[in-house]
């Protein structure tokens, strides 16, 4: 019977690095001969998980999840491989277990987030933006009048004047890695339903909008 463990390249390499720590080269050769005989004989398979938030999914056949640490995971659903409890849904945590470097199924997420599942996709939304750098995108996600943190600042009040500014203003580096680096599963709802992609500043705030279906909108570019 296979035995699945999850992460288990990661337990591997602390092992090599065990050994080369303490033992010479030939040692270390020894001990990866070892841990591959073993693996081999028991039938274990390399298995590791990467656990995110869902920020798109196409057709049910393509998804991108947000990890804790910012990166963006894109991966083809297998088929037969939604093991999801509520099945693929925006904005929620799900575990994409890989074997051997292939995608197996998708689980329930381990990590909960803080924020509501709309929140989360509408961060979602925020991010993919800044990571293609789609003024069209972020244009169509603001609300009017907007402030942005360019020349001392500027009140935008509508969404020719915010393509106006420019893509190389909006996705300054240092925005665009503030926001890339923000960990969705601590997004937390603020006072008067707000929120802020990003450690400090540069940021991106987002709150609460009933007023169109999104459901928030971009208050700040900061």
């Amino acid at each position: 019977m296979k035995k699945k463990v999850c992460a288990v390249m990661t337990a591997l390499c602390l092992m090599m690095a065990g050994c080369a720590g303490g033992q010479d080269n030939a040692d270390s050769r020894e001990s990866e001969q070892e841990v591959a005989q073993t693996l081999e004989e028991t039938g274990t398979q390399a298995e590791e998980c990467v656990e995110g938030i869902v920020v798109l999914a196409a057709m049910h056949q393509y998804l991108t999840v947000c990890t804790a640490q910012g990166e963006l995971v894109n991966a083809e659903i297998p088929e037969d491989g939604d093991k999801l409890s509520d099945g693929l849904l925006l904005g929620i945590s799900v575990k994409l277990v890989y074997e051997n470097g292939e995608l197996r199924e998708i689980v329930d997420g381990d990590l909960q987030p803080k924020a509501s599942r709309e929140a989360l996709w509408f961060a979602g939304n925020i991010m993919l933006a800044m990571e293609h750098q789609d003024m069209d995108a972020l244009a169509a996600l603001n609300g009017y009048p907007l402030y942005v943190n360019v020349d001392g600042g500027q009140v935008i009040e509508d969404a020719d004047a915010f393509l106006a500014l420019g893509a190389d203003v909006v996705f300054a580096p240092e925005r665009v890695q503030a926001v890339r680096a923000a960990n969705l599963y601590e997004l937390t709802e603020l006072d008067g339903g707000k929120y802020v992609l990003g450690d400090g500043s540069p940021n991106v705030t987002f709150q609460k909008d009933e007023g169109n279906d999104r459901g928030f909108s971009v208050t700040g570019i900061n």
